[in-house]
């Protein structure tokens, strides 16, 4: 288990920040390191606001953008990790199976 914390929207990795071009505001562990979000401020577009941050400190990569949706803005907005699988939400409503080795998503179910 890794040692990791937000505190006032830094991402800490073993007491060590985490530079990152947003606030954090959640992290998730996986086995390949921690999944961080990030919350784009308002009148910013950034559509690829999660990151997987590996045991060296490094942004190991950023995941894809959601091709869904007619708005430009559609930043991700939540993240679920159960069994091994990570899920992000969308703020076009849909949900989407991340691979945990490159940050491509597919998407799994409409949101509830």
């Amino acid at each position: 288990m890794r040692s990791f914390e937000i505190k006032s929207g830094i991402f800490y990795l073993t007491g060590e920040p985490v530079e990152l071009p947003f606030r954090a505001v959640e992290a998730v562990e996986v086995k390949e390191g921690v999944v961080v979000r990030v919350e784009t401020p308002v009148g910013h577009i950034f559509n690829r606001n999660v990151f997987l941050i590996d045991e060296h400190h490094r942004v190991r990569w950023q995941i894809q953008e959601s091709p869904h949706g007619s708005a430009e803005d559609r930043p991700f907005m939540n993240l679920i990790s159960k069994d091994g699988v990570l899920v992000v939400g969308n703020w076009n409503g849909v949900d989407y199976d991340v691979d945990l080795e490159s940050g491509e998503i597919q998407a799994c179910t409409f949101a509830r």
